[in-house]
């Protein structure tokens, strides 16, 4: 019996290039995902590299979150 890993399905790396695609659109970094999510750099980082998948809490706390650059305008 194996004991393989198994990779990051299709979906998550979908799922993880529009995440990439809104950091870069709103120029928010690896450091401020995490704070917004409540998660360390390392965490953060491995989900950005398509290492591990976000965890769909994690996905609903980026998209329910105000970003950090809305407080600043305030």
């Amino acid at each position: 019996m194996g004991h393989g890993k198994i990779g990051v399905s299709d979906f998550a790396l979908t799922v993880s290039a529009a995440i990439r695609a809104q950091m870069g659109i709103r120029r928010i970094s690896n450091r401020e995902i995490a704070k917004l999510i409540d998660r360390g750099a390392t965490y953060v980082n491995s989900r950005i590299k398509d290492e591990n998948e976000w965890a769909l809490g994690d996905i609903c706390l980026l998209y329910t979150s105000p970003s950090p650059r809305d407080y600043a305008a305030s």
